[in-house]
């Protein structure tokens, strides 16, 4: 048991724990058109990214911006905020292997800090089950 222990991560090393995803919702009509409409509409979409932090084990955070770019401002300006960056140890994001997502967590953060970038469970699964 004592070997297993050791491939687990030190929660004391762990600044904070952020997933972070890219959402696309289907966009709302302005108006109701009825059921007796021909035209075919294009199908339009809103996108959001969301980020799930996890400061300590009570202390979770769900924020929500309209571009990843600014969903990094975001993340940024909250970890300052609640003095995160000034804690010991690493950033882990948890993501769905998107290169957009971790280009931009590398872009901020390499420079700055130490950080893992961890593909999620749900993804992993499904590469997983796709290499068979």
């Amino acid at each position: 048991m004592a070997d297993l222990q050791e491939t687990f991560e030190d929660s004391r090393s762990i600044k904070a724990n952020i997933s972070l995803d890219d959402v696309l919702s289907k966009k709302q009509k302005e108006s109701y058109r009825g059921k007796g409409s021909a035209a075919k509409e294009k199908k339009e979409f809103v996108k959001n990214t969301v980020a799930h932090i996890q400061s300590g084990e009570d202390d979770t955070y769900v924020l929500n911006a309209t571009s990843i770019k600014k969903m990094m401002i975001v993340v940024l300006a909250f970890l300052l905020n609640n003095g995160l960056l000034s804690r010991a140890g690493q950033l882990f994001f948890f993501s769905d292997g998107v290169a957009d997502l971790r280009l931009a967590i590398q872009n901020l953060f390499f420079v700055l800090l130490s950080f893992k970038i961890i593909l999620d469970w749900f993804h992993r699964g499904r590469k997983n089950a796709k290499n068979g």
